[in-house]
């Protein structure tokens, strides 16, 4: 485990991807908007973390996988993706 593993959004699955600063972040931003609201539950405000948290774990997990599919094709074939997919999907019609 490294040392910018986030333990603290989760102890049992650690995350190289959401780090403190990120949560941090994340939810200062959403108890100002809750605030704004005036959105004083304690419940609602639970709900909204929870909420958050289970966004950031799933935005994360699809972080994960698309990189390892991007790496499994370019392992698997790495002219072809490279050319297919940023050669040509560069806009330099200003040197043509």
């Amino acid at each position: 485990m490294s040392k910018t593993t986030n333990k603290w959004f989760d102890p049992l699955i650690p995350s190289d991807i959401i780090t403190y600063g990120d949560m941090c972040h994340a939810f200062k931003e959403l108890f100002i908007e809750l605030r704004d609201r005036n959105v004083g539950d304690f419940t609602e405000a639970a709900i909204y973390s929870y909420v958050l948290t289970y966004q950031m774990y799933l935005n994360s997990m699809e972080e994960i996988v698309f990189e390892r599919c991007v790496d499994s094709k370019l392992i698997e074939n790495p002219s072809n993706y490279c050319n297919r997919t940023i050669v040509n999907n560069l806009n330099l019609t200003l040197w043509t």
